[in-house]
């Protein structure tokens, strides 16, 4: 069988192999664009395998709003030269849009089993594999958040570049969504509650809280701290007489950088949080509490 160019144009378009590598292939299977399509697909899981345990310490964060509703998804790389890749950056973006326009997809596991938009009947796990075997590096989705108000609540959506320069409209390295809730509804409507969960997502994206208040602390994660907590003051040889005021005042400290309420508001040092909020509260003439926030990122 002939093999033409257009072959080989379209099997490297459908692997993503070379040019070299397709023509290859083709040869090696008279000509049989099936056949080679579907050894070139398995080279690209061999491929895909070795890969798969790579760190991936750069990427993309994309944020997208439709209305009320916010999406984003964390999309990590091994190179900022793969990051800035048109085929990465589109897969990113259009899977963003894919969270943002399903209300379903509100974690990874959910994103990665779901049919990619650009591809039906291919699952986004598919598709990231496709792109491993393409790009030559690992690849992974780390994060996707999905907030949709309701009657009673905002939600807010922000997004960091950090320092380096290159991105595009709504891409960046940090981006965090927060949803604020009230106990009047009227009160949703005003800029005053608007510019606060904006505030609120600057500093989640500044200082990096994992949770809202103390009890949201697994109690395995605290039991861990204070353990790790003793041993530094046991190999410093601290009395044990001390120990306990050392414990207390350094998990005062963990506190306060853990949980958002406890942490001092990034424009008012001497307020924290739970402070902020407080005066808002009365400011608007309803209770506003925090009902969760998501901050995804790559790289930090």
């Amino acid at each position: 069988m002939t093999i033409t160019t257009a072959m080989i144009k379209d099997l490297r378009e459908l692997t993503g192999a070379g040019i070299l590598d397709c023509k290859q292939v083709l040869q090696d299977h008279d000509g049989d664009f099936d056949k080679a399509a579907e050894y070139l697909r398995q080279q690209g899981l061999a491929v895909v395998a070795k890969k798969s345990g790579r760190e991936t310490k750069e990427g993309l964060v994309i944020l997208k709003t439709a209305g009320d509703v916010v999406g984003a998804v964390a999309v990590a790389c091994e190179t900022d030269f793969v990051a800035r890749t048109a085929d990465f950056r589109g897969f990113a973006h259009r899977l963003a849009d894919q969270v943002l326009a399903d209300a379903a997809l509100t974690d990874v596991a959910a994103a990665l089993s779901a049919d990619f938009v650009d591809a039906p009947g291919k699952p986004v796990a598919e598709v990231i594999q496709e792109m491993i075997s393409k790009l030559g590096e690992n690849i992974v989705v780390t994060n996707v958040a999905r907030y949709q108000p309701g009657g009673d609540s905002i939600v807010a959506g922000y997004i960091h570049v950090g320092a380096v320069e290159g991105y595009g409209p709504m891409e960046g390295r940090v981006a965090v969504l927060v949803e604020l809730r009230v106990d009047d509804a009227a009160a949703c409507a005003s800029p005053a509650l608007r510019e606060l969960a904006h505030d609120l997502a600057l500093q989640i994206a500044a200082l990096k809280p994992a949770c809202i208040t103390r009890a949201d602390i697994p109690e395995a994660v605290l039991a861990e701290k204070r353990e790790e907590l003793r041993a530094q003051a046991v190999a410093a040889h601290k009395p044990e007489a001390v120990i306990a005021k050392i414990l207390e005042g350094q998990l005062a400290k963990f506190y306060q950088e853990t949980c958002l309420l406890e942490q001092s508001f990034i424009r008012e040092e001497d307020v924290t949080v739970a402070n902020l909020l407080q005066q808002k509260s009365q400011e608007l003439g309803t209770t506003v509490t925090v009902a969760r926030f998501a901050r995804l990122a790559v790289g930090a």
